[in-house]
């Protein structure tokens, strides 16, 4: 599995697929973790305005990527993530912890506003 990606200054944004289920949920951990120990000076954005379904498994997955980019001061962020998704981080309590954007654009002046203060 090859997760798409794009990079927009200091910020990897990532384009998980439509369907993060139990069929690709080792694939998608190995390939999130093999692109933030690659990209060691970049903070991370995960688009999810494709994603239709997410498994609850990849909540875990998730929060190791943000404590490891946490771990060398970078920042994970979220945007266009779908109610069924936002449903999903609202019951788990975990929108405490990631912060979500409405839309990409938002979401890259957030890490340019945070990291200029930073």
């Amino acid at each position: 599995m090859k997760i798409e990606t794009k990079k927009a200054g200091k910020v990897v944004i990532i384009y998980p697929p439509q369907r993060l289920d139990m069929t690709i949920f080792n694939q998608f951990d190995t390939e999130i973790m093999k692109l933030v120990k690659k990209d060691k000076d970049k903070h991370f954005l995960l688009n999810f305005s494709g994603v239709k379904h997410l498994n609850s498994m990849y909540l875990s997955s998730l929060v190791k990527v943000m404590k490891e980019l946490h771990s060398s001061q970078r920042r994970l962020k979220f945007c266009c993530v779908p109610e069924t998704v936002k449903n999903v981080f609202n019951v788990t309590d975990l929108l405490k912890i990631f912060e979500v954007h409405e839309d990409e654009e938002e979401a890259l002046n957030s890490f340019n506003n945070s990291c200029a203060v930073a």
